[in-house]
């Protein structure tokens, strides 16, 4: 299981399976989250990877949905295996991060 916080400080628990594709994560997620504000229907959204702490503000390790050649479960597993300390939060990629690709 892992845990998805906003940058409100909402948290919800996810199951993760082997096969569970990123876009898969992400629909599951969303309804789950009581104070989810999707106004502004054409923002995109990201699951973010950052430092622990306060969700806003924490340093951006990585974004899953640039992760390409690992399902959301292996990621998960190669940050736990390198003994990274992280925390999900899910967010509005802004115009610089999508400009970057990540």
């Amino acid at each position: 299981d892992i845990t998805v916080a906003l940058d409100s400080g909402e948290s919800v628990a996810m199951t993760l399976t082997p096969d569970m594709s990123y876009d898969a994560l992400c629909a599951a997620l969303e309804p789950r989250f009581a104070t989810l504000d999707r106004r502004g229907a054409d923002d995109e959204w990201a699951l973010y990877v950052t430092a622990p702490g306060e969700p806003r503000g924490a340093e951006v390790i990585g974004c899953l949905a640039d992760i390409d050649n690992l399902t959301p479960f292996e990621t998960d597993a190669q940050l736990h295996d390198e003994g990274v300390e992280f925390q999900y939060v899910y967010r509005r990629r802004d115009e610089d991060d999508v400009a970057a690709g990540g």
